[in-house]
């Protein structure tokens, strides 16, 4: 197909009847639904993978609440599993003390500490990730 182009301010313009501009549209409206869809169904898979893996956090909305007002994400999560600092020591072999620091502010975990939490809180390590 030819088109017939015009060229305005050193920018070429090809000009094309409204019927085939329509229809082009619509074929990258559908690549681009295409693309969402696939992003979608690529998220579903991440999140049915950890839910097998007992890496899900579904909490009720009160909970996320609490971590956006400030409270560390540790100390949330914990809770809502039911553990207590003790309990959570135990299922993870981090001490307590070193989890009341952190849950508290006053210390900074290291990653393998954050890991055997989130191995413990069955959660995502990025959910215990304090990023205030």
């Amino acid at each position: 197909m030819t088109a017939p182009r015009l060229t305005v301010k050193d920018e070429t313009f090809v000009i094309v009847p409204l019927a085939e501009y329509d229809a082009l549209c619509r074929v990258a409206q559908l690549a681009e639904d295409a693309e969402d869809e696939a992003i979608a169904r690529e998220a579903h898979s991440a999140y049915c993978h950890a839910v097998a893996r007992e890496e899900d956090l579904t909490m009720p909305a009160r909970d996320w609440s609490r971590i956006r007002s400030g409270e560390h994400p540790i100390r949330v999560i914990r809770e809502f599993r039911g553990l207590t600092q003790s309990g959570l020591a135990k299922l993870s072999g981090v001490d307590q003390p070193q989890i009341s620091a952190i849950e508290n502010g006053r210390r900074l975990g290291t990653v393998r500490t954050y890991l055997a939490l989130a191995k413990a809180l069955r959660a995502p390590i990025e959910a215990l990730v304090d990023d205030h």
